[in-house]
């Protein structure tokens, strides 16, 4: 069943919850732009560009304690980050091990797309010529493998 659905996105090419990209900016501090009190589900998706940074968790958890402050009743989903091949490098799985633990206490889900593979073999034709972003196809693989996600997240 189809559902009718409004999404505010905030895209920060290079960015992540420490790492500040080509905006200059982090994921938490577009958080107060991005949620409010009618915002029901609040994602967050990566970010490979923390990997080997310190103080991730430290930085989600804020991140996603504001967020619920400013939407009480938002289910939080986080999707951790993406990889392209099986061969992941361990600053990757640290990364995603540290944003997994963030999530516990907030009885938020966490995706794992590294555990999905989501990009590992045939799907690894689904990122684009500069070997990290999804092409468009990408862009839409991802949204079918968030469906579920999403759903269960508000059910």
């Amino acid at each position: 069943m189809p559902v009718a659905a409004t999404a505010s996105i905030s895209s920060l090419g290079g960015s992540g919850y420490v790492t500040r990209g080509l905006s200059d900016s982090v994921f938490g501090e577009h958080v107060v732009d991005m949620v409010s009190d009618k915002t029901d589900v609040v994602v967050f998706f990566g970010s490979r560009n923390d990997a080997g940074q310190g103080n991730v968790g430290a930085a989600a958890t804020a991140a996603y304690v504001e967020a619920l402050a400013l939407a009480p009743s938002a289910k939080l989903v986080v999707v951790g980050p993406v990889w392209t091949d099986e061969n992941v490098p361990s600053s990757i799985e640290t990364l995603n091990d540290e944003l997994r633990a963030s999530v516990d206490g907030f009885g938020g889900m966490y995706v794992d797309a590294i555990a999905e593979g989501w990009f590992f073999n045939e799907n690894a034709s689904l990122i684009g010529s500069d070997g990290v972003h999804p092409s468009d196809e990408g862009r839409t693989y991802i949204a079918t493998l968030m469906l579920p996600h999403l759903t269960a997240a508000t059910t």
